[in-house]
């Protein structure tokens, strides 16, 4: 029996605060299951297939004489691998996301060469007079990916949008370049309100790890992250921008020459044939130009020709 006038006792008050406690946590997981901590054990078995940390912060580091340290981007990690191999020299390569290195860079990291699928963070760098050398590797394309068999019969990135909006779909999203592609493709349909659909994951390895293990509905990647998976569309440049993977050698190289001779290495017939094979369109098709149009054809005066004036009869 409650007496007038008397305060509720702390245990009361206690098991009041846990009960709420218990809603919030609750509405936290229904909103955002992509955050939600109970999952991580099950993505554990996959960890080699993520990338490795970001370095850390600090002053410059370099290893042995003439070894270079370079930075890339994770969608850019298999063909990276594979082309440091086959390379002369010595590469000792780090690999997270685009942002992510910027950010040790800004710290002073020691680096010689910085690849990544978003060019506009080089230019901010070319700006700053921080490089001395960019190339084009390839150019990528995003694409919807969809568990095995398609359940839900999910065909196109113009219904997903639909689906964003009505709130029916989890989304799993690499963050950085892929992340801002995916809101550039959904935005194109009118579904730029989109932030409760995504399941923002580190990379696009794990956005795809999280699709085959039923933690999202679908998955939107670069192309080249999405091996093995079932895609059932790919989104035009027009749809989330041009995506230039790009290299560049940095003025902060304590082995210049070297990071030249890697991104030469880089820029050449057998990087390319890697790069495809991984997935990439080739350099021309990142590159090229729309053909010029024909000007109009002048007489020798400069001004443009006149049809002949029709002859009258006698």
């Amino acid at each position: 029996m409650k007496v007038p006038g008397k305060p509720p006792s702390a245990l009361g008050a206690l098991a009041g605060l846990a009960s709420l406690a218990v809603i919030l946590l609750a509405l936290s997981s229904a909103l955002d299951p992509g955050d939600n901590d109970a999952i991580a054990p099950r993505l554990e078995p996959y960890a080699e297939q993520f990338d490795t940390p970001a370095p850390a912060y600090g002053a410059p580091s370099y290893g042995a004489e003439g070894e270079l340290i370079v930075y890339a981007d994770a969608s850019l990690r298999k063909p990276i691998e594979e082309l440091s191999g086959l390379y002369a020299g010595t590469v000792r390569c780090r690999f997270a996301s685009a942002q992510t290195l910027l950010a040790a860079l800004d710290q002073g990291a020691a680096c010689d060469l910085f690849l990544c699928a978003a060019p506009e963070l080089l230019d901010d760098l070319e700006a700053r007079d921080q490089i001395t050398d960019r190339i084009v590797l390839g150019e990528n394309r995003m694409v919807l990916a969809v568990p095995e068999g398609n359940p839900r019969d999910l065909h196109s990135f113009s219904l997903l949008a639909d689906w964003v909006r009505q709130g029916r779909v989890r989304v799993a999203v690499g963050q950085g370049t892929e992340e801002a592609c995916a809101r550039k493709i959904l935005a194109y349909y009118g579904a730029s309100d989109c932030d409760r659909a995504l399941i923002r994951c580190s990379k696009g390895t794990e956005a795809a790890v999280r699709l085959e293990e039923g933690m999202a509905d679908c998955a939107v990647l670069f192309a080249t992250d999405a091996g093995g998976l079932l895609t059932v569309d790919t989104a035009s440049p027009g749809m989330s921008g041009r995506i230039l993977s790009t290299a560049a050698a940095l003025s902060r190289s304590k082995h210049p020459v070297q990071a030249q001779g890697f991104l030469d290495f880089l820029s050449g017939p057998e990087a390319a044939a890697v790069f495809q094979r991984r997935g990439f369109l080739p350099q021309p098709a990142a590159v090229q130009d729309p053909p010029a149009q024909e000007p109009p054809l002048e007489n020798p005066e400069g001004s443009p020709e006149e049809p002949p004036e029709a002859e009258t009869p006698l």
